[in-house]
C-alpha cells in the first residue's frame, strides 16, 4: 500500500505534523507571533510604497518642478530612516518617548 500524499492528509495528521515541526525547531510562541506581524507589516509596506511612490515622483516632477537630486533624496528617505533607526533607538534608550 502506498503512503498518502501530503495533499490527502487528514486534518489531525496535518496538525500533528505542524506541532512536531514547531517543537523540533524550538521557536518560541512569541517569536512566531511577532514573525506573523512582521510579515504582514512588510506586505503592507511593499504595497504602500509600490502604489504611492510613483505618484509622488510624478507630482514632484511635473507640478513642483523638482530637480533630480530632490527626487533621489525623496525616494531614498524611507530607506535611510530604516538604516538609522538602530542609532536613534540607542540614543532614545532610557528617555521618555513623548
Amino acid at each position: 500500500m502506498r503512503a498518502a500524499s501530503p495533499l490527502h492528509w487528514t486534518v489531525t495528521a496535518r496538525l500533528r505534523a505542524r506541532r512536531a515541526a514547531r517543537n523540533t525547531l524550538g521557536i518560541p510562541r512569541l517569536a512566531r507571533y511577532s514573525l506573523g506581524w512582521d510579515l504582514l507589516a512588510g506586505m503592507f509596506t511593499g504595497a504602500y510604497m509600490g502604489i504611492s511612490f510613483p505618484f509622488f515622483v510624478k507630482i514632484a516632477r511635473s507640478e513642483l518642478h523638482a530637480p533630480e537630486i530632490a527626487i533621489a533624496v525623496m525616494s531614498a528617505a524611507p530607506f535611510i530612516g530604516n538604516l538609522l533607526s538602530p542609532v536613534w533607538a540607542r540614543q532614545m534608550e532610557g528617555r521618555a518617548k513623548m
